[in-house]
């Protein structure tokens, strides 16, 4: 996964990777993995009744401001949102293939419109990084390397220093 991808495409991603780990070689013949991937990340952060809530249950169109105003929200795409109303049945394959055109023709395919939302990050290995020096796995020097810090700022850290920001 690309740290240069938006965050939503991030997620995507993370969850449809999500899904080959908890499928594969657990669907029927016949089924596409790729797809089934990709049901289950739009599933994972659309769930069916939440994209009913906030779309309804049966449209003739989604308005692509609503489809921004999704992304920014949850995190979803706005191509994720219209693919999700499919699947959910929400709008027909016709009304689909129609938006989806219109959103090639736009260019939206490469970049969507408005800001990027943020990458993701975890703490995790940070965390682990502080704990092991903690644990006497690895010395202090060697976290700081793997921090990317100067060792007096991982002291200065250890010992959590107030700062001019920091509540008194």
């Amino acid at each position: 996964m690309s740290r240069r991808w938006p965050g939503d495409r991030q997620r995507f991603t993370l969850a449809h990777e999500l899904g080959h780990r908890l499928l594969s070689g657990r669907l029927r013949g016949g089924i596409d993995e790729e797809n089934a991937c990709d049901r289950f990340a739009g599933a994972f952060l659309a769930p069916r009744s939440s994209v009913q809530f906030l779309l309804g249950k049966e449209r003739l169109k989604i308005e692509w401001q609503e489809l921004l105003k999704l992304k920014h929200e949850f995190g979803l795409s706005m191509l994720g949102w219209l693919m999700r109303a499919r699947q959910c049945e929400i709008i027909t394959d016709a009304v689909y293939t129609k938006q989806i055109k219109q959103f090639s023709a736009r260019g939206w395919r490469k970049k969507e419109p408005g800001p990027p939302l943020a990458e993701e990050s975890s703490q995790f290995f940070e965390l682990f990084v502080w704990r092991a020096p903690g644990e006497g796995c690895i010395t202090p020097s060697k976290a700081a390397e793997l921090l990317g810090i100067p060792l007096i700022i991982l002291q200065k850290k250890r010992l959590i220093e107030q700062h001019d920001d920091a509540p008194q």
